[in-house]
């Protein structure tokens, strides 16, 4: 729920951080498999790109589809094109190995 979102980020200490309305579109394995990542890509999407996490985000309430991540971690992610992931983005953890969605104003390109 929204409000359950709001609690979650302000209980973090990230005011301000938008976290996406809705649920995200359902996604297959959340594991990629060794490195082999070209196959988890969403359509509707924009190419991927590198950005780093600019907060910590616990996925951990949400479900299996979703990616928690790390300050300071690198991913390859994702933008909505058309709303049809209701704002979500959808990323790739260099360091986990993992993918999976979540806020995207908790990432930033690199040359930002």
């Amino acid at each position: 729920s929204n409000a359950a979102a709001a609690a979650a980020a302000n209980a973090s200490g990230d005011e301000g951080v938008e976290v996406a309305e809705g649920a995200a579109p359902a996604t297959g394995d959340n594991a990629a498999e060794g490195g082999e990542h070209e196959d988890i890509w969403q359509p509707g999407m924009t190419e991927a790109r590198e950005e780093r996490a600019l907060n910590e985000w616990d996925a951990t309430e949400y479900g299996p589809e979703y990616l928690s991540i790390s300050k300071g971690e690198l991913l390859q992610v994702q933008h909505d094109l058309d709303g049809e992931s209701s704002g979500w983005a959808f990323g790739y953890s260099v360091q986990t190995g993992r993918s999976g969605w979540f806020p995207p104003s908790f990432a930033s390109t690199l040359n930002e």
